[in-house]
């Protein structure tokens, strides 16, 4: 029986998602993220900040890049506004702004 269920739900969302306009992509590229830190509205500039955090945290608890204390999202931002551009828009967001931090803050 529960794997009627998990079947039938499987079944309904692959016909719902199309239906939205959702793309079928599971990774949030590069164009997406600058799509989204490029827009003026604050829940995007906020996603955005979020996004840059925890793209920052990725890099740091990987040892990709160590920036210093104190540099505010605010800056990370407009690093990754201004550096993503020359790299792929389809590449993953995370492993573009990673590549842009340890470029700009590599660990010693």
């Amino acid at each position: 029986m529960k794997n009627i269920f998990v079947t039938a739900v499987v079944l309904l969302v692959s016909l719902v998602k199309p239906a939205l306009g959702e793309s079928n992509e599971t990774v949030f590229s590069t164009g997406d993220a600058l799509k989204a830190c490029t827009a003026k509205e604050v829940a995007w500039i906020d996603f955005c900040n979020g996004f840059v955090q925890a793209s920052s945290d990725f890099a740091v608890i990987n040892k990709v890049a160590c920036p210093p204390r104190g540099v505010q999202r605010r800056y990370l931002s407009k690093l990754f506004r201004e550096k993503a551009l020359l790299y792929n828009q389809s590449q993953p967001a995370i492993i573009i702004f990673s590549m842009i931090l340890s470029r700009k803050y590599p660990c010693n």
